[in-house]
C-alpha cells in the first residue's frame, strides 16, 4: 500500500508541475508497479489502457457534443444573454455564487457533470466578464456545484442510484440528514466564494480573456428566451423524459443551431473548433480514469479497502471513511462508492440503517475525489487553459474542506443520536 500512496503523491506532485497528465499517469503506474512486484508493461497495456479506453468509448460524444455546444453558446452570444440576466438579477457581486448555484441546479436536476462543464464554462465566462472577476475562480464555482448535486436525496447522479440496489432504498434515503448536509457544505462554499472574489477584487484582479473569447458588448446577441431554449430544453430531457445523455445532449446542440443560427457568424467553424476542444479535455479525463483502474488491480489496495471494513468503527463512520478514502485513491466519486459497496457494505449493512448507510455514502463520495487527479478538474483545466497553480486551492476549499467539514458534522449528530 505503501507505493500505492506514494503514487498519488508522485501524480500529484507531477499535475501540480504541469506535467501533462497522458505522461504523468503511465509513469507512475509503472512505479507503482515496480514497488509492488509486478509487471508496469501488464499493468499499462492491461487496467490502464483497459480504463481509459472505455472512458472514451463511452464519453466521446458526450465531450464532442458537449464542447460544440458550448461553441454555439459562446459564438452566438447566447452564453452573454443569459449571463446578464444573471447579473441583472444577483448583481456583479454574486457572480460566483451563482455560477456555483447554477451548477448545482443542473447537476440535482440530472445533468452529468461533464455536461454542464461544457454548457456552463462559456456561461460563466460571460458573467464573470461582466462582473470583472478572475477567470481562475470558475473552476471552483462550477465544480463545487458539480460534488454538492451528486450527494443530494433524490438526484439521477449515478453516486446516489448505486447504493440502490445494493442496499434496497429508494433514492430518497436519508432524506433529511442529506439536505442538512448538503445545505451546510453549500452555504460554507457560498460564503467562501464570496469571500475569494471580494478578496480579488481588493487586490485588482479582473477578467482574463482567453484565446479566442471575443467581448461581447452592445447589440447584437439574442434575447435570453433564446438563448434558454437549447439549455432548458437538455435538462427537460434528461431529468423530466429521462433519454439517453447523448440524445438529450445531440438535441439540444441541434435546437442551438436552429434557433440560435442568425447570430452565428460561422456555423462550420463552430462545428469544427468544438469538435477540436474536446479532445485534449478527453485524453486527459481517460488518463485519470485508466489511473484508478490500474490502482484497483494492485492487490496491496483492496487488502488496504479490507482492512478498513474490519474496523471497530461505528458503521457509519466508517463508511464515510471507507468512500472518502477510497475516492481520493481512485480520484472518482463513484469509484470510491463502488469500492464501498462491494468490500464494506456486505458487512456493514446488517449493523446500520440501510437509509442512512446510503446517504452517508454518497455524501462521503463527495471529498477527496477531488484530488488534483480527478478526471473532471483535469477536464476544467484542460478546458479552459488555466492551470493547477492557478486553480486547485480555491478548488479544493469549495469541493474538498467544505464536503468533508459537513459530512463529519453529519457523522457527530449521528453519535449523539439527531437524524437517528
Amino acid at each position: 500500500m505503501l507505493f500505492v500512496v506514494l503514487g498519488l503523491c508522485l501524480l500529484i506532485i507531477l499535475v501540480s508541475k504541469k506535467v501533462n497528465v497522458i505522461v504523468a499517469a503511465p509513469l507512475v503506474i509503472i512505479f507503482v508497479a515496480l514497488g509492488n512486484r509486478m509487471s508496469p508493461y501488464e499493468l499499462v497495456t492491461g487496467p490502464y489502457v483497459a480504463g481509459a479506453a472505455g472512458f472514451i468509448e463511452s464519453f466521446i460524444f458526450i465531450f464532442i457534443l458537449g464542447a460544440i455546444f458550448g461553441k454555439v453558446m459562446e459564438q452566438s452570444g447566447g452564453a452573454y444573454s443569459i449571463g446578464n440576466a444573471l447579473v441583472a438579477m444577483l448583481g456583479t457581486k454574486r457572480a460566483a455564487t451563482a455560477i456555483f448555484l447554477a451548477s448545482l441546479l443542473l447537476g440535482v436536476g440530472g445533468i452529468a457533470g461533464f455536461v454542464i462543464i461544457f454548457t456552463l464554462y462559456p456561461l460563466g465566462l460571460s458573467v464573470f466578464d461582466q462582473a470583472n472577476l478572475p477567470r481562475r475562480l470558475l473552476i471552483p464555482s462550477i465544480g463545487a456545484g458539480i460534488i454538492m448535486a451528486i450527494s443530494a436525496p433524490a438526484t439521477p447522479q449515478i453516486q446516489n442510484l448505486m447504493p440502490m440496489d445494493y442496499l434496497g432504498t429508494a433514492s430518497t434515503a436519508g432524506f433529511w440528514p442529506g439536505i442538512f448536509s448538503v445545505a451546510v457544505s453549500s452555504v460554507l462554499i457560498a460564503l467562501y466564494l464570496e469571500h475569494v472574489a471580494a478578496r480579488a477584487r481588493r487586490r485588482e484582479e479582473v477578467f482574463d480573456h482567453p484565446e479566442g473569447y471575443v467581448p461581447r458588448a452592445g447589440g447584437g446577441f439574442p434575447p435570453v428566451y433564446l438563448a434558454c431554449i437549447p439549455l432548458i430544453s437538455i435538462v427537460v430531457l434528461l431529468s423530466v423524459f429521462e433519454l439517453n445523455p447523448l440524445v438529450s445532449l445531440g438535441s439540444g446542440v441541434l435546437l442551438a443551431f436552429i434557433v440560435l443560427f442568425s447570430w452565428l457568424p460561422k456555423p462550420l467553424e463552430v462545428l469544427n473548433e468544438g469538435t477540436k476542444t474536446a479532445m485534449m479535455p478527453l485524453l486527459f479525463a481517460s488518463s485519470s480514469v485508466g489511473f484508478g483502474v490500474a490502482l484497483q488491480a494492485v492487490p496491496a489496495f483492496l487488502t488496504f479497502i479490507e482492512a478498513l471494513a474490519d474496523s471497530t468503527l461505528n458503521p457509519l463512520v466508517l463508511a464515510g471513511i471507507t468512500t472518502n478514502v477510497a475516492a481520493g485513491l481512485v480520484g472518482s466519486a463513484s469509484g470510491g462508492v463502488v469500492l464501498t459497496l462491494t468490500t464494506v457494505v456486505p458487512q456493514l449493512s446488517a449493523s446500520a440503517d440501510p437509509a442512512l448507510l446510503h446517504r452517508v455514502i454518497t455524501l462521503a463520495a463527495a471529498g477527496l475525489d477531488t484530488l488534483p487527479h480527478n478526471n473532471g478538474y483535469l477536464t476544467m483545466l484542460a478546458f479552459s487553459g488555466l492551470t493547477f497553480a492557478q486553480t486547485y486551492k480555491e478548488y479544493f476549499v469549495t469541493t474538498v474542506v467544505a464536503p468533508v467539514l459537513a459530512l463529519a458534522l453529519l457523522l457527530f449528530l449521528f453519535s449523539v443520536g439527531v437524524f437517528i
